[in-house]
């Protein structure tokens, strides 16, 4: 009987982290795609985009992390499924 209690109040709290987590994945999926419209808009004006010019246009920063995430975005929307 305690258990089944101590289960139902476990409930909400496990049921709000699911769904803030639910919600951060979509804000990032709505970044990614926003991000993909930002690049597709450069490209269309200058033909093509280097990695220091795609982080500075996605505010990513100069770190070595920043130039990898850039790099996995490139490589990623250069394949013939890329935007």
């Amino acid at each position: 009987m305690t258990s089944d209690l101590l289960r139902e109040s476990e409930l909400p709290v496990r049921d709000g982290v699911i769904q803030r987590f639910e919600i951060a994945m979509d804000v990032a999926r709505q970044l990614t795609v926003r991000y993909a419209e930002l690049v597709r808009e450069y490209l269309n004006d200058h033909k093509r985009i280097r990695n220091v010019e795609l982080r500075e246009l996605l505010a990513l920063g100069d770190s070595p992390s920043a130039q990898v995430e850039a790099s996995r975005y490139l490589k990623k929307w250069s394949q013939d499924d890329g935007f």
